[in-house]
């Protein structure tokens, strides 16, 4: 378990990810866990190279946040270790608009291994340490 100076640093390293959280969770309604599970989701495609997607996602409107969290829980589907192959008419581009090109299900599906293991090594080391069950977590001042 980290000590509390290095969550002290991860929670102020993650002020806009958290910002994001309290966002989806308290203003849009989501459920905090889907919400968690989606930071994670768009953090591991960050770690990949599409660099500044929380970034871009926060700083979108409500409309769009909800529906790249869709999309998001769409993804996470496909890189479960029990998921089954998507149909090749489910070609729907996603995440329209956040990288230079297409992206779809099968992306995901076809490098489940891979994203699945940094999906759970994010979700222990860093989600579920900054997000509580119904905001994020504060920094004590």
């Amino acid at each position: 378990m980290a000590g509390i100076g290095s969550l002290v640093d991860l929670l102020l390293f993650c002020t806009l990810k958290r910002a994001l959280y309290n966002g989806m969770v308290c203003s849009l309604g989501k459920n905090s866990q889907q919400v968690k599970k989606a930071i994670a989701l768009w953090l591991m495609l960050e770690e990949i190279g599409y660099h500044d997607l929380i970034r871009t996602i926060n700083s979108s409107d409500n409309a769009t946040i909800e529906s790249l969290f869709y999309e998001a829980l769409q993804c996470l589907a496909c890189i479960q270790p029990d998921s089954v192959q998507p149909f090749q008419s489910d070609e729907t581009p996603i995440f329209t608009g956040l990288f230079d090109e297409p992206m779809n299900p099968r992306f995901f599906y076809y490098n489940s291994e891979f994203m699945y293991k940094r999906f759970t090594h994010i979700m222990d080391t860093v989600c579920d340490q900054i997000f509580g069950e119904t905001k994020a977590v504060e920094v004590d001042e």
